[in-house]
């Protein structure tokens, strides 16, 4: 009968834990996961409490972003919601120049994270003030996309500029 006993605790134990357990209280943060501890047997339990279950914090794998194309739309978005520092380095060239007029065109590489790795001026560039240009083209470089992105993008994306526009 000893045999039978050590079984039932055995038994009583696994199926307090997996009680204690499906009772806890689940964490989940940072990417870790952490389990409350069993909470105490009542009084009127017939049987010895169990050993409280060690649980240590187990990392869980991340949930990988989706990875998507980045559409027109997302880009015109990004360059929209940019359109005051472009548009205030066009100011810069105005105050000097107030028939200052032209077009911007720049080509600019978007990585796989999201971030500019380079941006130039391309043609059909006409707006002749050379530092507007430049400080244009550094804005485009500050530019930040969702990511991450499917692949690296190439974009030329052109922009008119005139005196009270």
């Amino acid at each position: 009968m000893v045999a039978g006993t050590v079984v039932d605790n055995v038994m009583s134990s696994a199926l307090h834990l997996a009680l204690a357990a499906a009772s806890s209280s689940i964490l989940a943060l940072a990417g870790l996961v952490a389990c409350a501890p069993p909470s105490a047997p009542s009084a009127s339990s017939s049987r010895p409490p169990a050993p409280p279950a060690t649980i240590q914090a187990v990392p869980v794998a991340a949930r990988a972003p989706s990875v998507s194309p980045l559409s027109q739309e997302e880009i015109h978005r990004v360059v929209r919601s940019n359109h005051a520092h472009l548009r205030a380095c066009y100011e810069v060239g105005v105050r000097k120049n107030k028939k200052l007029a032209g077009n911007v065109s720049v080509k600019f590489v978007i990585e796989e994270d999201g971030v500019v790795s380079s941006a130039e001026p391309v043609e059909p560039t006409t707006l002749p003030d050379t530092t507007v240009v430049s400080c244009i083209v550094n804005e485009y470089r500050a530019l930040r996309f969702r990511n991450p992105i499917e692949h690296q993008v190439t974009v030329v994306y052109p922009i008119s500029y005139a005196p009270g526009d």
